[in-house]
């Protein structure tokens, strides 16, 4: 019963994130651009926190209701303060298949938190960045990013990187070697991946990269 309380409880919370920037956007008339990164970014820090209040079956289980929740919402338009971005992306519904995996097959909080957190805060802080002042921009197979966007990903990535690193186990010669690499590791997978696809990917490549480290 503990852990049904905690899945409604924290749906309630995810869907009162959406509510809330459905309304603001509304009332200011927020760019949906701009909507969309803040709702990824409090999310992700949400969706970090997990562990905190429930088991990883259980953050599974809220996972899987919220895949089929934003795929419907996308169809039927429910946020558009989220879906209505003039880019092609899945992200909205990407994001709690990312968290899914990273739960699933990381099982341990330091490593999901860390994955989850590359990939709610280092992406839509990189995102902002370079489609507001990024200039100039590279392709790979159907990702298209800026180079300020990378570096500004990079830059966030070390950050969280050398954070979680020295709050687990301490900062050492080895470790501090082998933070940037995975910064760098986790730059090239953002950088390869489009249509929000990096949503999926990130959290459990994180979480992977950080469990060989520790």
């Amino acid at each position: 019963m503990g852990e049904l309380l905690a899945v409604g409880a924290a749906s309630v919370v995810f869907v009162s994130v959406l509510v809330i920037a459905e309304a603001a956007t509304r009332r200011w008339a927020i760019d949906p651009e701009v909507s969309r990164r803040l709702v990824h970014l409090s999310s992700g820090v949400l969706a970090a926190g997990l562990p905190l209040v429930m088991s990883f079956p259980a953050i599974v289980a809220l996972a899987l209701l919220f895949i089929p929740f934003m795929v419907a919402s996308r169809r039927v338009g429910i946020f558009p303060a989220v879906h209505g971005v003039e880019r092609a992306t899945w992200g909205e519904v990407y994001f709690p298949l990312g968290v899914l995996l990273a739960a699933v097959l990381f099982p341990r909080s330091a490593p999901y938190a860390y994955g989850v957190l590359v990939m709610g805060v280092s992406d839509p802080f990189a995102g902002f960045a370079g489609q507001r002042y990024g200039r100039r921009a590279y392709r790979v197979l159907t990702a298209h990013k800026t180079y300020l966007g990378s570096s500004v990903f990079f830059m966030t990535t070390l950050a969280l990187t050398l954070g979680t690193v020295a709050v687990t186990q301490g900062l050492s010669a080895k470790s501090i070697t082998v933070v940037p690499l995975m910064a760098a590791a986790l730059t090239t997978v953002e950088g390869l991946t489009g249509g929000g696809l990096d949503n999926v990917v990130l959290p459990a490549a994180g979480a992977g990269l950080l469990s060989l480290a520790l």
